[in-house]
């Protein structure tokens, strides 16, 4: 299973950057809001107090450096807000990997407890079902017993059954029954069947492959896929 921890911690901190972003956009346009209502004032509207000489002197130097610092301050601006922009989208693919994590782990523990309650009770279903689902999957093209060992030699060195273990172990370490079948993806991707607990590959066999639904992120459906409706 993996660890939630990392983009957690990496979710609050940029948010708390995009936070400390924010009011220092707001600081430097307060500051440039400022020098703008700071321009010289007309001597000729008739509501205008008297223009010294010395203020007239300084005019223009007083111009010369609200342009000075506006120049100055514009790619500063700029800069802060692409990273502001950069920091919202990376906060957006934060929160939906977090998502999608919350509802990996919640599958992991329904499955995992259906899992060991049927088999303490040494259930007669558990041990139908499980017969049944072994023929379902040797019966599907999303399942490959070969690639499966080749892929994992752990497995194959334990000389287990390919199908048993994925449907005993495999589903729930995140291994895949094939090329064509991620079972991760198809958990994250269809929060309902993690609610539910349900074993990805024999879902996907089982309705998945009638509703449409995809089996791993780039992979269409098989065109010999066996539908079981």
């Amino acid at each position: 299973m993996q660890n939630t921890d990392v983009p957690r911690e990496e979710y609050f901190r940029v948010k708390a950057e995009a936070e400390e972003l924010m009011q220092r956009l707001i600081q430097a346009h307060a500051k440039i809001e400022v020098l703008q209502s700071q321009g010289p004032t007309n001597p000729s509207s008739a509501s205008a107090p008297a223009t010294t000489q010395a203020d007239l002197a300084n005019t223009p130097k007083r111009v010369e450096e609200q342009q000075r610092l506006f120049l100055d301050t514009s790619p500063l601006l700029a800069g802060m807000r692409k990273t502001q922009a950069e920091l919202t989208h990376r906060i957006q693919q934060l929160e939906s990997q977090l998502k999608q994590e919350q509802v990996q782990v919640s599958w992991y523990r329904t499955l995992a407890l259906k899992t060991l309650r049927e088999v303490y009770r040494k259930s007669w279903k558990y041990k139908r079902e499980l017969k049944d689902q072994i023929k379902q999957l040797r019966a599907s093209d999303y399942f490959d017993g070969k690639w499966y060992l080749e892929t994992y030699s752990d497995v194959a060195s334990s000389r287990l059954d390919p199908v048993i273990h994925y449907l005993k172990f495999g589903a729930l370490e995140g291994r895949n029954p094939s090329a064509h079948f991620d079972t991760l993806y198809y958990i994250q991707q269809n929060p309902d069947v993690a609610k539910a607990g349900l074993n990805p590959l024999l879902h996907f066999i089982l309705y998945g492959i009638n509703e449409g639904r995809r089996p791993a992120a780039n992979q269409k459906l098989l065109p010999t896929s066996n539908a079981t409706a």
